[in-house]
């Protein structure tokens, strides 16, 4: 009779430490499959200094996420004498893989995965050039590159698996050699602007620029355009 109920005992517990490893097991595979899911769709932007060191060298934007990326507005923070001056990109080249004539190209619609953006060579954006209205005016103060000390590029993008905008930065230096300027990255990254309060500080950088009648936080996933049926009397007496 003890040596059954010893078995038995034996056999039950084996079971239980059976359930609870196949437990375990499942829940590691679980977080490895949700953290390869979370890997392979992370939006990864690029802002690539091309070819060379001089000012005259083409800054670019490479979408590398799995999904379509379409730009909001591209921020370019100009230092100079110690005093900063922001304007925004406006005039740049769109281009995917199967382009052929960059110059006919529509610069409209969504970044496909591996496509990018001619943003302008580093010198134009630095004196006021790639910029139009009233950005535009402050060219005429700017009569070289000499006193200007750093450019950092931020862009604002639409991804679509986010509910909310997303964005990349990165920083140039302009240093002298020989007798001229040089562009150096301050790194070889691209900042990657995914966490809340780096969403948050991209989000305004497009409320700035687009101006809405209503703004917050709250209207990137509360607005009634995000509800899946959408009332426009119902967002008029809102």
């Amino acid at each position: 009779m003890n040596s059954m109920n010893s078995d038995f005992f034996t056999s039950t517990n084996i079971t239980a430490v059976t359930s609870i490893l196949m437990v375990i097991i499942w829940i590691v595979y679980l977080q490895l499959a949700l953290m390869q899911y979370r890997r392979a769709n992370r939006p990864f932007l690029i802002i690539h200094h091309a070819h060379e060191a001089a000012p005259s060298a083409l800054c670019m934007f490479v979408n590398m996420s799995k999904e379509p990326v379409h730009i909001e507005c591209v921020r370019a923070n100009v230092l100079r004498k110690g005093e900063e001056t922001i304007r925004y990109v406006t005039d740049y080249h769109r281009i995917t893989p199967d382009d052929r004539n960059v110059q006919s190209r529509l610069r409209q619609g969504p970044i496909q995965p591996g496509g990018y953006l001619i943003l302008g060579a580093f010198e134009d954006i630095l004196l006021g050039r790639q910029s139009n209205g009233e950005e535009a005016q402050t060219k005429s103060n700017l009569s070289g590159l000499k006193d200007i000390e750093q450019l950092t590029l931020s862009i604002a993008v639409v991804h679509g698996p986010s509910l909310t905008h997303i964005g990349a930065r990165r920083s140039f230096h302009i240093e002298a050699e020989d007798g001229g300027e040089i562009i150096r990255a301050q790194s070889v990254y691209t900042e990657q602007l995914t966490s809340r309060s780096k969403r948050n500080q991209v989000r305004r950088w497009v409320e700035e620029r687009v101006n809405p009648r209503r703004r917050g936080a709250a209207e990137t996933t509360k607005t009634p355009q995000n509800r899946t049926e959408y009332n426009p009397e119902q967002n008029k007496s809102s």
